[in-house]
Order: C-alpha cells, then structure tokens, then sequence
C-alpha cells in the first residue's frame, strides 16, 4: 500500500508520520490495530504516529502522546513530504 508520509528528525529522535483519513477513527479497533501494524512496516525499528486529515485539508496526530508532542512543535509546512510503501503481509 502507498501512503504520503515523513521522517521528522527531532532532537530526542526520529519520528515516522502516516498519512491517512480521519475515516480511520471510523473503523473497529482490530481493524486500527491490523492498519497500524501495515504502516509501521513502512518505519523499521522506527516510533511513529498518523496525521488524521478530513475532507476539509484539517488535520490532528493519533498516536502516542509523547511523540505528538514532539511533532506539535513543528510546522506542518516545514516537514517533507513523500511516498511511502508498505510491506505486504
């Protein structure tokens, strides 16, 4: 599966961010949990957290807390952006 997603180096570490719809918070549980394990295959060894973005461009984290709170303190405008691929299960 591709996905737009960004590797954010901070000064504590570094921090994958998906991409995806706020539809997510939509699904079952098994569901968030089975699409959670899907993109950390596209972030190796690597803590990371989904951008929930709706229709309207409006986005917020989901995820861990203490990396939400390293990311609030970046601009959304100052992180590049690309293509990421998932693995297969």
């Amino acid at each position: 599966m591709e996905f737009n997603g960004a590797l954010v180096k901070t000064a504590d570490k570094t921090i994958g961010i998906a991409v995806v719809s706020d539809h997510f918070l939509q699904l079952s549980a098994q569901e968030r949990v089975q699409l959670m394990k899907q993109y950390g295959t596209a972030f190796p060894q690597t803590p990371f957290v989904l951008l929930l973005q709706n229709e309207e461009g409006e986005s917020k984290f989901f995820g861990r807390p203490d990396l939400i709170a390293l990311l609030a303190e970046i601009p959304l405008t100052y992180i590049t952006w690309k293509t990421f691929v998932t693995k297969e299960e």
